[in-house]
């Protein structure tokens, strides 16, 4: 079994503080408010939609995909570039 190792790659990313809707419309135009929480339409067909709690981060890969990463987790993968 062949082993992989994930590419590194800068990404763009937004944290969710539940105040900054318009930082995040801006960053995502697909995405909607829902309440407290931020649905993100993928836009692609079987993908489906993901949803951001306060707190969270919208990531922007290089290909234009956004997802969410969840606070605990988002330290443990990315890095902030100065």
């Amino acid at each position: 079994m062949a082993k992989y190792r994930k590419r590194p790659e800068e990404v763009e990313a937004i944290q969710w503080m539940g105040d900054n809707w318009w930082d995040i419309k801006a960053f995502c135009p697909t995405c909607k408010q829902i309440d407290i929480v931020i649905r993100i339409s993928s836009g692609v067909e079987n993908i489906g939609s993901d949803l951001a709690d306060k707190g969270d981060f919208l990531v922007k890969e290089e290909s234009g995909f956004i997802h969410v990463v969840k606070e605990k987790v988002f330290p443990k993968i990315y890095e902030e570039i100065k």
